[in-house]
């Protein structure tokens, strides 16, 4: 004896797979922003790292500033490329300028300088300029 389906029945399996469609639909476009979501707090972390490290070459740049100065008054200043032990690479531009019986030294550092979006920290001191 074949069996045939009644036209209820069918339209019943219709909705219930129209109802299991939409509800996939719902659930792939909530996870489409949750890893939207999660790609952008990745960026931003290491773009904090970044900034991090890009302060901290500041710094180091003034106190090589400090160092050089206190071998050599007339040190005016380099571009420091500090040997790193990530492969990324980074720049410091340090500066010094003598004003008025003043000091002023400035170091921007550039992390990671062969990225495609740099981070740039600047630092500076003034002090007053020693008479030897």
């Amino acid at each position: 004896m074949i069996r045939t389906r009644s036209t209820h029945d069918l339209s019943r399996r219709g909705t219930i797979v129209i109802v299991v469609m939409v509800l996939l639909l719902v659930t792939m476009g909530i996870a489409a922003a949750l890893m939207r979501a999660a790609i952008a707090d990745i960026r931003q972390i290491v773009i904090d790292r970044w900034a991090m490290q890009a302060d901290r070459l500041a710094e180091a740049g003034l106190a090589r500033a400090a160092a050089m100065l206190g071998e050599n008054d007339s040190y005016g200043g380099e571009t420091w490329t500090p040997e790193l032990p990530s492969e990324e690479s980074a720049t410091v531009a340090i500066a010094v300028e003598r004003t008025e019986g003043r000091l002023t030294v400035t170091a921007v550092a550039t992390y990671p300088s062969n990225g495609d979006r740099p981070v740039r920290a600047r630092r500076s001191y003034t002090r007053a300029q020693s008479n030897r």
